[in-house]
């Protein structure tokens, strides 16, 4: 199992809110994948953490129900929503 999906499975354990799993997510993001450009919302209703180094292809979703899921692809697609 990859660090990434080790995390969003431990968040969601925790069953919090979905803006208390953002700040859990992106705090432990930036221990474990060093800086992120923090969380995001996007227009579906979920948050999102995108690491620094959006070549990685891989970040934190957050669900509206609280849940966390790994999204890999093209973040470049979210940056426009970056605040």
């Amino acid at each position: 199992m990859s660090q990434t999906q080790t995390l969003a499975d431990r968040v969601t354990a925790l069953h919090l809110s979905q803006a208390d799993a953002a700040r859990v997510t992106d705090m432990a993001s930036r221990r474990a994948f060093s800086e992120t450009l923090g969380v995001v919302d996007i227009p579906d209703g979920s948050k999102i953490v995108l690491p620094t180094a959006l070549w990685m292809r891989k970040a934190m979703r957050i669900n509206a129900d609280g849940s966390v899921t790994v999204f890999e692809g093209d973040l470049s697609q979210f940056t426009p929503y970056l605040g």
